[in-house]
């Protein structure tokens, strides 16, 4: 069913090309209503604007606190088949009176239809109803149907179709007035193909020769002045192929006379061919032409015009080569600033196309100028404690979780993330940007939470401040290193003998030493630590 709006007027219209008001609407209980709201401006039907909504209502009173139907937004059927329609007609009244009542959206406003009175009325056919015992008769007979008078009775298919017989009966030839004794074929023509005797036709006409019935015929055939392509002749690339394997000289020569073969080539390739002779046998036990092809590559290595790494500004010409991203590439197109390799103006270059690449290019050597990775350097952090006494280093290794920011870690000396070396998953991180450290409660504190399962590698590096000259009978380190080498300890213990001058750094009343037990790959499985007082050889009691 389609609602007219006039938009405008806000109320209810009588179709798109008519102002007149609707002035009520007559529904039925019980029905599933299809609802189209058409809106209307000016007597056109117009698109409301996008993003607009409609929402259908029905009511018995103004009053009432339910809905007798709702089709909300979204919702295209006024469903007339409710409780409150059923309880409306308890008293199984013909009709009931109703108001039903739209409103629209659309973005930045809210309207509503003026209300428009609506009558819902009873329903007679409920769904469970007998059907009559018997229809009654009022159809035509066949003689009525052909007589084609009455106007009282009805038809069934097969009087109609009798009375269609009757009435209007097919045409036939001797039914059809004015025709012509005679139809004479214009001007045409046919095919072959459209002469079903054609074949027969013209053996009849035209018989076929016999060779031994013609006179005068010659005995023989000279053949004129004619040309050959070279397709024309059977096997000669076959031929060519096996000439050109025995003799270089000579393969080289057919190859000539193959591409720009002509008549007068034939007699050269016929001597050619007859000077071979017994050339294999004196070919036998050289080497074949493919392992002579080997040889004078590596003899004669292919030029390589390598540029080195990528410039994106530079020009590049076809042929020249770069690597590029761990990969080499040589340009196969004019010079384009701006196209770095993986584009249309780039191939992958493989070494193995040119064997002497090697000779010309040692990609393996390492430019003059080139840096390390920390992890690159065998034996870095032995070297650093040996020309740096004092110096400690700690590795710590920990698991992110995707959640946490902050981290125990070992060997903090103080809170400057600059003397931390933090990589995740490999990756070095930058300090105060990336990570903070604090000394005070032996942590790092991250700018992003570790992914889960990310390995977070921190190595402190702390330098203990002491005043030269060192004598070792100012301190007792009574610190060994574990005969399976898995076992440090970190801090020291001044002798309580120490004389008052020189000042040393260490004037606090009481001193705390470290033990970490690691595995095999240095990683830190636990630690404890032990404190006392400046008393001399003291006990240490670890926690």
């Amino acid at each position: 069913m389609k609602l007219f709006l006039d938009s405008k007027a806000r109320r209810f219209v009588k179709s798109a090309a008519s102002n007149v008001a609707l002035q009520t609407l007559v529904l039925k209980r019980r029905d599933q209503v299809p609802i189209e709201v058409i809106f209307v401006e000016n007597g056109v039907a117009v698109s409301p604007p996008a993003g607009t909504t409609t929402t259908v209502a029905l009511k018995t009173s103004f009053s009432d606190s339910n809905f007798l139907a709702l089709a909300a937004h979204g919702q295209t059927i006024l469903d007339l088949n409710t409780v409150p329609v059923e309880a409306a007609f308890s008293s199984d009244q013909a009709s009931i009176s109703a108001f039903l009542e739209i409103r629209w959206t659309a973005p930045s406003q809210a309207l509503r239809t003026a209300t428009l009175q609506v009558e819902i009325q009873n329903s007679v056919i409920l769904g469970d109803e007998q059907t009559p015992a018997a229809l009654p008769d009022g159809k035509a007979t066949q003689a009525e149907a052909t007589a084609g008078t009455s106007n009282e009775k009805w038809m069934t298919p097969l009087r109609t179709a009798q009375a269609i017989a009757q009435l209007a009966p097919p045409p036939t030839w001797d039914s059809v007035l004015n025709k012509p004794a005679t139809f004479p074929a214009t001007a045409h023509t046919h095919t072959a193909s459209q002469i079903t005797d054609f074949a027969s036709a013209v053996v009849a006409v035209s018989p076929p020769v016999d060779w031994s019935s013609l006179t005068g015929k010659p005995s023989t055939f000279a053949p004129s002045a004619h040309t050959h392509l070279k397709s024309e002749i059977t096997g000669l690339t076959a031929d060519l192929a096996a000439l050109a394997t025995e003799d270089t000289a000579l393969g080289q020569r057919i190859d000539f006379l193959a591409a720009n073969l002509d008549p007068t080539a034939l007699d050269s390739i016929a001597e050619a061919a007859a000077s071979i002779g017994s050339l294999q046998t004196q070919v036998d036990g050289k080497a074949t032409a493919a392992q002579g092809a080997k040889a004078d590559t590596a003899l004669q290595p292919e030029p390589a015009d390598y540029r080195g790494a990528y410039d994106n500004g530079a020009d590049y010409y076809p042929g020249q080569i770069v690597s590029f991203n761990g990969e080499l590439y040589r340009r196969i197109a004019e010079p384009n600033p701006g196209y770095p390799p993986g584009s249309s103006y780039w191939a992958v270059f493989d070494p193995a196309a040119s064997p002497a690449f090697k000779l010309w290019i040692d990609l393996s050597k390492a430019d003059a100028v080139h840096t390390h990775a920390a992890t690159e350097i065998t034996g870095l952090s032995s070297y650093i404690i040996a020309s740096a006494p004092g110096l400690q280093i700690n590795t710590t290794v920990r698991i992110g979780d995707g959640t946490s920011v902050t981290f125990p870690i070992d060997g903090l000396v103080s809170s400057d993330p600059e003397h931390v070396l933090v990589a995740l998953n490999g990756v070095t991180q930058t300090p105060v940007t990336d990570y903070t450290v604090s000394e005070a409660s032996g942590t790092i504190t991250f700018d992003a939470a570790p992914a889960d399962g990310m390995q977070i590698s921190c190595t402190a590096l702390g330098l203990r401040t002491v005043q030269p000259p060192i004598d070792p009978t100012l301190y007792l380190f009574a610190f060994a290193t574990s005969t399976d080498g898995l076992t440090t300890y970190s801090g020291r213990l001044l002798n309580a003998d120490r004389p008052a001058a020189p000042a040393l750094p260490e004037t606090a009343t009481t001193w705390t030493v470290k033990r970490s037990t690691l595995n095999a790959a240095g990683q830190i499985l636990a630690t404890a630590s032990a404190t006392g007082s400046w008393l001399n050889r003291e006990t240490l009691v670890f926690a």
